[in-house]
């Protein structure tokens, strides 16, 4: 008999690719319109490089973010079975899925590597750049800190930026245990799919305006 939580897996899928080109057209059209109607974009002439050169480096950003799916995906990460690996293996399937969300002005900071956790490498590379992604978005101020805690049964994601409302965070902790996805972009919602499927669950803390803190439960700490 199929297991249960495999159909549901299998189910989103579809829903991720197609929510990945909807992420990837956004700044498609704003370049096109740049490109073709640039009075809409801008009066002064002098601002369209900036903002053609900002619509270009999220483009490479939205590309880089497709191929990582693509490679998740080609890899049958839903078929990799989790086991114990240092935290390190990890950050560092993430820095190789998707290098651009670990350098930049904003640190990213990985503390307790050695620790070991239980998980499907690759999958486990792609959730830790979905909230290293997530947090990006809170702008923070300074630096954004990836590790794991309760022993290595949970990872974590925390920055310093502007937090979320309560309706926001109810919402994100909604969609990310199988609610309304249309809220996700393409990262968080193939990771909310692995997560389930290793049996981890979410934790999503924030204040608003005081910065957030996201994170699931790896396959030894699953509850």
């Amino acid at each position: 008999m199929p297991n249960r939580r495999d159909a549901a897996t299998r189910k989103i899928f579809p829903g991720v690719v197609r929510r990945a080109v909807h992420d990837f057209n956004q700044p498609l059209q704003a370049l096109r319109m740049m490109i073709e109607l640039p009075g809409v974009v801008a009066d002064d002439g002098r601002a369209i490089p900036r903002k053609l050169g900002l619509a270009l480096a999220e483009l490479e950003a939205r590309f880089a973010q497709i191929q990582a799916l693509a490679r998740v995906l080609d890899g049958a990460a839903e078929d990799e079975p989790p086991r114990m690996i240092p935290f390190s293996d990890v950050v560092a399937m993430a820095r190789r899925l998707r290098p651009e969300l670990w350098s930049g002005d904003v640190r990213v900071v990985a503390v307790h590597a050695a620790c070991p956790v239980c998980l499907p490498l690759r999958a486990a590379g792609w959730c830790l750049n979905a909230l290293v992604a997530n947090a990006r978005a809170a702008r923070p101020r300074s630096r954004i800190v990836v590790g794991p805690r309760e022993g290595g049964r949970r990872i974590i994601v925390a920055d310093d930026g502007d937090g979320m409302n309560r309706v926001r965070l109810a919402q994100l902790r909604k969609a990310l245990v199988g609610g309304d996805a249309a809220i996700l972009g393409a990262g968080l919602a193939l990771a909310s799919a692995l997560v389930a499927r290793w049996g981890g669950v979410w934790r999503v803390d924030a204040v608003d305006g005081g910065g957030s803190c996201v994170g699931f439960s790896t396959a030894s700490g699953a509850a």
